[in-house]
């Protein structure tokens, strides 16, 4: 579990740092019907970081009791 988190941590600044420097550039792209659906890599870096937050702090506090 430990390793799970720390992939998750790295890899969200590592999405982090490409969304900053490559901001045109995005992680879904989808066009239905004359309508564009597009994530930004800066949005997803943003949900797996809160992921491994999540679990990094559980993981915490679990050590704590």
């Amino acid at each position: 579990m430990k390793w799970f988190i720390y992939t998750l941590l790295i890899s969200g600044l590592g999405l982090l740092t490409y969304g900053f420097i490559y901001p045109t550039e995005y992680f879904l792209h989808i066009y239905i019907h004359n309508t564009n659906y597009m994530i930004s890599y800066v949005y997803f870096a943003l949900i797996v970081l809160i992921i491994g937050s999540t679990f990094y702090i559980g993981k915490i506090k679990n050590k704590q009791n």
